[in-house]
């Protein structure tokens, strides 16, 4: 097992960051707009997806939505602004926007109380006011998804397929995130705790590290390794591995349809 870990964090993260930033620019360049917006979570995501922006379009050009609720820790806030500041991306750039007349909205019109159906509304309501953002600033959309997240999100932002946008990070599993930022020089500890109490995460649902999840995704995608040698050869349950695979929802599918970078 352990070999399989080196073969996903071992990578040469220079030159991903550099083919990363490559194809960035070449995305905006090919796209014709000089601005960009992403959701800024205060986590270890978006602060990587940022940072290789900024590598790539002037501070200026960048716009920053920030949406929490009343359950956000303030360290989202806090290490939202901290990486804005440090790289020298204008306050006037940066928009809170509270999102709990959404959530009130959603649990007593609607009556969703279910903690994944309200989760998965609540990323409709995200996605519609970053939508609606984007269009003011005339920006491409920037979303910080992992390949993790695209393999295995319950809902995928219908700006993905609707409108410009782009995935600097869809090819990296998390647990390859996480060698990245320290490449990156960025401090982990900063960007994990959860940044609302309505976040459902795969860890939430299988019960699993994300090590575990990221190695039973590239046994199946990455290496095509069938269920039955899985089991035998890893020794991981044959009902978390099927869990897994009911939740696949069409990355292949999805990959075509956007430049994931």
């Amino acid at each position: 097992m352990s070999y399989l870990r080196e073969n996903l964090l071992k990578l040469n993260w220079s030159e991903i960051e550099s083919r990363i930033v490559s194809r960035i620019r070449e995305y905006v360049n090919k796209a014709g707009l000089k601005n960009v917006i992403i959701e800024l979570k205060g986590d270890l995501e978006t602060a990587i997806a940022l940072i290789l922006l900024c590598k790539v379009l002037a501070p200026e050009n960048i716009y920053i939505l920030m949406l929490p609720d009343k359950s956000t820790p303030t360290t989202y806030i806090t290490n939202s602004y901290e990486i804005a500041k440090t790289l020298n991306i204008p306050y006037d750039n940066i928009e809170v926007l509270y999102i709990d007349p959404f959530i009130r909205l959603l649990k007593e019109v609607l009556s969703i109380s279910d903690r994944i159906q309200l989760y998965k509304a609540l990323i409709r309501v995200k996605d519609m006011i970053l939508a609606q953002k984007a269009d003011e600033y005339n920006a491409m959309i920037v979303y910080s998804y992992s390949k993790s997240d695209l393999l295995l999100r319950p809902y995928i932002p219908v700006s993905c397929i609707e409108k410009l946008c782009i995935l600097p990070l869809g090819n990296l599993y998390k647990i390859q995130l996480r060698e990245f930022s320290r490449h990156l020089g960025i401090t982990l500890k900063k960007y994990e705790e959860p940044f609302s109490r309505y976040e459902y995460t795969l860890t939430d649902e299988f019960k699993l590290r994300y090590e575990d999840i990221d190695t039973i995704l590239y046994l199946l995608f990455d290496l095509k390794i069938s269920i039955e040698e899985i089991i035998e050869r890893f020794g991981y349950d044959r009902e978390i591995i099927e869990g897994i695979l009911y939740r696949y929802n069409g990355y292949r599918r999805l990959n075509k349809l956007l430049t994931v970078v």
